[in-house]
């Protein structure tokens, strides 16, 4: 995915600094999978810090690693506290309107406990974000780097903070034992598990409700249904921006929004779908 890039940097009139640069990041992610047991991607990506924080998600299917080395002093992502405890699959079940038994490892449920945080209510996770660089070691500069193994729920911090001095990072990732590599376009966020047709509609509905309130009373521009396709964007968006619906329509809203996913999202229907296994044992 990166050869647009190359093309453009060979290209440039300082395309042997460019394309040095490049050759020494992809050296220097090969030794830090080879160092770990993994096989790097092929794809480097540069991001650009945007002024809001990202909604944190998360992205890696089990045996997928990210690593985010700055290009410039910066804030390091942010991961949800791993030192807060962890809470029971019984309060995680109650949550979601499922059983505890679909959360065990063999449930259709089982990674989605390992990423808990994406059920938790949404004030508590995004009061609960740190820095994943340990900030005793000074500030995240240009040439430092995180790892971020599948599991962690984390997000892009936003940049208000430096006017004029946007925040890049190299994005890079490796695999371990997982066959597939990293795929950019896959991100499961504080709602997406409530796509599922295990998930109660009138759960799926509070789940919408408290993420869209959330951002517009802490004037954050957090539209689930703009990540999803026309065809499911509209019943999304009323499930979103629609207080007090009865019963009866939420049901069919949810619906609505569930038909295409299966073909066009999140993949989540059955174990032999790739992008299932967030939800799928």
């Amino acid at each position: 995915k990166n050869g647009p890039f190359r093309d453009y940097a060979k290209k440039h009139e300082h395309a042997d600094l460019l394309l040095a640069f490049l050759e020494e990041l992809q050296s220097s992610l090969e030794r830090v999978a080879v160092a770990n047991g993994g096989v790097a991607s092929e794809d480097v990506a540069a991001l650009v810090g945007a002024t809001e924080m990202q909604v944190p998600h998360t992205d890696l299917l089990p045996g997928q690693v990210q690593v985010i080395c700055a290009l410039t002093e910066t804030s390091s992502t942010l991961v949800y506290d791993p030192k807060l405890q962890r809470p029971s699959h019984q309060d995680v079940a109650k949550m979601m309107g499922v059983e505890a038994s679909e959360l065990k490892e063999e449930g259709q449920f089982g990674l989605v406990y390992k990423s808990f945080p994406l059920v938790l209510p949404v004030k508590d996770v995004y009061r609960n974000m740190v820095e994943s660089y340990d900030a005793t070691n000074g500030p995240f500069d240009c040439g430092d780097a995180v790892q971020i193994r599948d599991g962690i729920v984390h997000a892009g911090p936003g940049c208000e903070d430096q006017p004029g001095e946007p925040r890049v990072v190299v994005f890079m990732t490796y695999r371990t034992f997982r066959d597939e590599h990293y795929e950019f376009t896959f991100q499961a966020k504080l709602w997406d598990w409530a796509s599922h047709p295990a998930i109660p509609p009138m759960v799926a509905y509070k789940r919408l409700q408290e993420v869209y309130r959330f951002g517009v009373d802490n004037g954050m521009d957090i539209k689930p249904w703009t990540y999803y396709p026309p065809e499911s964007l509209e019943a999304c968006k009323m499930l979103c921006t629609t207080p007090g619906l009865d019963e009866m329509t939420v049901e069919l809203l949810v619906e609505e929004w569930r038909e295409m996913l299966y073909d066009e999202n999140v993949q989540i229907v059955n174990q032999d779908q790739e992008k299932s296994a967030l939800m799928d044992a």
